[in-house]
């Protein structure tokens, strides 16, 4: 700082005083600015950043984690928050339920979305009111406000004779908005 002064005040002990707490100011300022930069992407933030981050986007975690894990996590919870498309929907559906395990209908002029999912009876293994909250839940993260939701499952069961019988469980949610002008 003091070169920035004229010669004739350099050589004053006052003004050497004061240009060196200037200095040591500006030194601090400029590392608080490089952590608010830094902290804008998620790749470099610090202590800091990600627990501001967490924060936001509800992480929680018991026991210790790394930077760099939690850098991971907050990036995969940004990832789920991308622009709703049906075919990463479908994408997603098919990894949660397989293939043939879901249908979506989406009529988007009456902003209405509906997934009925389907779990064979053969696949004991499978909890269907589990995939069906496991879908739910991943639905209400990503889908935009303004659509009605309503999912259903559907458990298919064969009998030796080829009779067909299916059971039904509808939950709907409806959001209301009213715009206040």
């Amino acid at each position: 700082m003091i070169e920035y002064l004229p010669e004739f005040m350099r050589d004053f002990r006052e003004i050497e005083f004061l240009t060196d707490k200037e200095r040591e100011q500006a030194e601090k300022l400029w590392a608080v600015l490089e952590s608010i930069w830094r902290n804008q992407f998620i790749e470099t933030l610090n202590e800091e950043g990600c627990r501001r981050w967490e924060g936001i986007l509800q992480i929680h975690y018991r026991g210790y984690r790394s930077l760099k894990e939690r850098r991971d996590a907050i990036m995969s919870k940004m990832a789920e928050q991308r622009p709703f498309t049906i075919r990463t929907l479908k994408r997603t559906l098919t990894a949660l339920c397989g293939e043939d395990g879901y249908t979506v209908d989406l009529r988007s002029n009456d902003y209405w979305l509906e997934i009925k999912v389907r779990v064979a009876a053969e696949q004991a293994d499978r909890d269907a009111a589990g995939l069906l909250r496991a879908v739910d839940n991943y639905i209400d993260r990503v889908k935009p406000c303004n659509l009605t939701y309503e999912s259903y499952l559907f458990d298919r069961h064969k009998v030796p004779v080829q009779n067909y019988y299916g059971v039904a469980v509808s939950m709907m949610k409806t959001y209301n908005v009213e715009v206040v002008e």
